[in-house]
């Protein structure tokens, strides 16, 4: 029961990561409100978890509006008393007025108006969710705020480069958090996944490109979401209390190698015993 006593609030919390990771601190004992847009899926989420004993209500919340965000961190205080623990994991991203299609690969074919949308839906939306909670952590002498960045903010992509750009702007957003408010209590951390095994994931990318992902991860398996989640709740418990500004890599290895390693691995015979 590491995090006995508090409260945390986890957006994006219907599926996937945010799902694993609401599960996770409310097992380690917090009492969680979890918020997604889709109203169904996240109370389904929250009776999950009350019928396993857990301490959880969801909310229907839009990340990509400031007035919902508000209120869904309104509501945890009111719910269960105060807030210790924010994971800002939701993507805030929504279709532009008037633009038709999908965001481009390519900057030379990029719309502005794509373009500020994902980056409202990134870092603009995290940014709003540390605003609405730093006071109410500075009010119970501190806490702890997660970002879910990606490795997509911390290195070149051939694709979409309003989400890597966004992505990185969240990285550097939590280091500025981490600077303004360590003095108060206030904690910020960004965890940077790879490529995470969801139902999400598996409906946007192929096979073959899973199967490339998973050729150049030296742990040689995908993520799953219970990898972040087991960091998710270190960072929102007292024992990573030394711990802030810093944007925490979970991917296998993935990003940590040489570009050649597996094609490598390939040309070297059997190691020696």
């Amino acid at each position: 029961m590491r995090l006995a006593g508090k409260v945390a609030v986890v957006t994006g919390a219907a599926a996937g990561i945010g799902a694993a990771c609401a599960s996770a601190l409310a097992e380690n004992g917090a009492s969680v409100v979890l918020g997604d847009i889709e109203r169904t899926g996240v109370e389904n989420q929250a009776e999950l978890l009350r019928g396993a004993g857990h301490k959880a209500v969801g909310a229907a919340m839009d990340a990509g509006d400031e007035n919902s965000i508000r209120d869904l961190l309104a509501f945890a205080v009111d719910t269960y008393g105060g807030l210790d623990v924010l994971h800002n994991n939701a993507l805030g991203v929504r279709r532009p007025d008037g633009v038709r299609g999908a965001p481009a690969n390519y900057v030379h074919q990029s719309e502005p108006e794509w373009f500020d949308a994902l980056l409202h839906g990134t870092v603009t939306s995290t940014m709003l969710g540390i605003k609405h909670a730093v006071p109410y952590m500075l009010e119970r002498g501190g806490g702890s705020i997660i970002n879910t960045a990606s490795i997509s903010g911390m290195r070149g992509e051939a694709f979409a480069p309003g989400y890597g750009a966004g992505k990185a702007g969240v990285i550097q957003l939590t280091r500025a958090a981490a600077c303004m408010y360590g003095r108060q209590g206030v904690r910020c951390n960004a965890i940077c996944p790879g490529f995470i095994a969801t139902p999400g994931g598996d409906r946007s990318f192929d096979q073959a490109l899973k199967d490339a992902w998973q050729r150049h991860t030296p742990m040689n398996r995908l993520g799953r979401p219970e990898d972040v989640a087991h960091l998710a709740v270190y960072l929102a418990s007292d024992e990573s209390g030394y711990v802030t500004g810093q944007a925490i890599v979970v991917d296998g290895g993935f990003t940590m190698h040489d570009p050649t390693w597996s094609d490598r691995l390939s040309f070297e015979s059997v190691p020696p015993n």
